[in-house]
C-alpha cells in the first residue's frame, strides 16, 4: 500500500535518476520543470532516444514493485505486524539521525544550508511548485501587458528605407567558433566580411531557451525578470517607431513567452509547423526562411524590423545542416556517448559552419537592398559537449556557464546610424 501511496515520490525519484544519469549531480531545477511544459514532441524524441539507458534502469526498477505492490493491496497480503513495527522504528530513528545533521549542514557551494533549497525530495518538491506557479503568471502575460507602452519614436526621418534585422540561434557556443580564436575555420564567410563587429564579452542570461529568448525579446534581465510578466517585448517597440515589425521562425511554439512575442509581430510564419496545421514538424533547414523574408522585404514598403529565429545548432546537430556542409566526419551521431565525442564535435562544427553561410547570405541579402540596415546575431545559450571530467551534455543544469556569441553586421548607407532614434 504504502508503495502506492507513495508514487508521486517514486516518479520524482525516477525523474532524479535519469538526471543523474546524464549529468552525474544536480537535483530537478525549475527550469526543468518549466521544460516538461514548453517542449514539443520531436524535441522531446531527440533526447530519449539519447538516454534510453537511463529510462530502462528506471523501468526496471520502479515497474516491477509497483505491480507487485497493486497485486499485494489487491490479494490484502501484508508484512508481519512485528517486521512492519521493527521498520517504522528503524525508519523513525534514521529520520530523527538526519534531521540532526540538518543544523551543522553546510552549501559549499553556496555558502548557506536551507531545507527547501538543499534537502531533497523538499526542494525538488519546492521547484515544483515554484514552477508551477511561474507558468501560470506566464499565461497571464496577454492580461497583465495589454495596457503597456514603450511610447517609442523616432525623432529624425531618413530620407531612406531602414531595414533591421535581428537573428536569434539556438545553442551556439562561442568555443567553437573560429571568429573566437577555434582552430577549426567554422566562419571561413564571416571571416571575410567587412563591416563585421565580434563582441567577445558576452555571457547568456540562462541556459534554458524558454527564459533566454524572452530576456533577449524584452526589457527583462536576469536580475530583473519580473519585468517581462508586464512588458512587451521589442517587436511592439519599434511598431511604435513607425515600423513593419515580421517574425519568422523555425521553432516548434513552446507556449512560452516568445510565442506572446511572435503574435506582437504584424507579420509572423512559423515553417517548422506542418502546413496543415497539424501536431506534426517539418525538419526545414534555417535557409527556407530567406525566401519569405525576401517575399515581405519586396512586398512591403517602408521600415522593417525582423526578427529570424533559427533552429541553429540544436540537437541532433546532424540534421540541422544539409550534406554538402558535412565537412567535418565522421558526423553521423547515433547517441550521446563519451565514445562518441568526436561524432558530436564534427556534426556541431558543421552546424556552426552552416550558420556561418546562412547569416553570410542573409548579408548579401540585405547589401543588395542599398538600404539603411542593420544585422544583429545572438544565440540564446550555449551547449555542453561532454568537455570534461564531468562528461555534462546539454544545457539542463544550473549553473551560469555559458559563454555566448554575440556579434553584429552592420551595412550603413550614411556609415552610421540614422541620429534620433529612440
Amino acid at each position: 500500500m504504502i508503495q502506492l501511496v507513495l508514487f508521486p515520490l517514486l516518479f520524482l525519484h525516477a525523474f532524479q535518476l535519469v538526471l543523474f544519469y546524464l549529468f552525474g549531480e544536480a537535483v530537478i531545477a525549475v527550469d526543468m520543470f518549466l521544460n516538461l511544459a514548453t517542449t514539443n514532441a520531436s524535441e522531446a524524441g531527440e533526447l530519449l532516444d539519447n538516454i534510453w539507458p537511463a529510462i530502462i534502469l528506471v523501468c526496471a526498477l520502479y515497474i516491477p514493485t509497483i505491480i507487485v505492490a497493486v497485486i499485494a493491496c489487491k490479494l490484502k497480503l501484508y508484512l508481519p505486524v512485528s517486521f512492519r513495527k521493527k521498520w517504522i522504528a528503524t525508519g523513525a530513528l534514521w529520520m530523527f539521525l538526519s534531521c540532526l545533521l540538518l543544523f551543522t549542514s553546510n552549501n559549499n557551494n553556496t555558502g548557506r544550508f536551507t531545507l527547501h533549497e538543499d534537502v531533497y525530495p523538499v526542494n525538488v518538491v519546492y521547484n515544483c511548485g515554484f514552477a508551477i506557479n511561474k507558468w501560470r503568471h506566464s499565461q497571464q502575460y496577454p492580461v497583465l501587458s495589454k495596457n503597456f507602452t514603450f511610447k517609442a519614436h523616432k525623432d529624425v526621418r531618413s530620407s531612406k528605407r531602414e531595414i533591421y534585422v535581428l537573428v536569434i540561434g539556438e545553442a551556439s557556443r562561442a568555443e567553437n567558433w573560429s571568429l573566437y580564436g577555434y582552430p577549426r575555420e567554422t566562419n571561413p564567410l564571416l571571416a571575410q566580411t567587412s563591416g563585421l563587429v565580434v563582441y567577445k564579452d558576452a555571457i547568456t542570461q540562462s541556459n534554458t531557451t524558454h527564459k533566454s529568448v524572452p530576456l533577449i525579446l524584452s526589457a527583462a534581465s536576469a536580475e530583473d525578470y519580473s519585468v517581462v510578466y508586464t512588458h512587451k517585448s521589442i517587436l511592439t517597440a519599434f511598431k511604435e517607431a513607425g515600423f513593419t515589425t515580421i517574425f519568422l521562425s523555425n521553432q516548434t511554439p513552446n507556449r512560452s513567452f516568445t510565442d506572446f512575442y511572435f503574435q506582437e509581430a504584424d507579420h509572423h510564419q512559423n515553417i517548422r509547423c506542418s502546413p496543415d496545421g497539424g501536431m506534426t514538424t517539418v525538419n526545414n533547414f534555417d535557409e527556407a526562411m530567406l525566401p519569405l523574408l525576401q517575399h515581405y522585404v519586396d512586398s512591403i514598403s517602408g521600415n522593417l524590423f525582423v526578427v529570424l529565429y533559427t533552429y541553429g545548432s540544436h540537437f541532433n546537430y546532424k540534421e540541422r545542416y544539409p550534406e554538402i556542409f558535412s565537412l567535418y566526419e565522421p558526423d553521423n551521431v547515433a547517441n550521446v556517448k563519451v565514445e562518441n565525442k568526436v561524432q558530436l564535435i564534427n556534426a556541431y562544427d558543421n552546424s556552426i559552419r552552416y550558420t556561418d553561410n546562412f547569416l553570410y547570405t542573409l548579408i548579401g541579402m540585405l547589401r543588395k537592398q542599398e538600404v539603411i540596415s542593420a544585422l544583429f546575431y545572438t544565440p540564446d545559450h550555449g551547449e555542453d559537449m561532454l568537455d570534461d571530467r564531468r562528461k555534462r551534455f546539454f544545457t539542463f543544469f544550473s549553473e551560469p556557464y555559458l559563454l555566448s556569441i554575440v556579434y553584429s553586421y552592420v551595412y550603413m548607407v550614411f556609415g552610421k546610424l540614422p541620429k534620433g532614434f529612440s
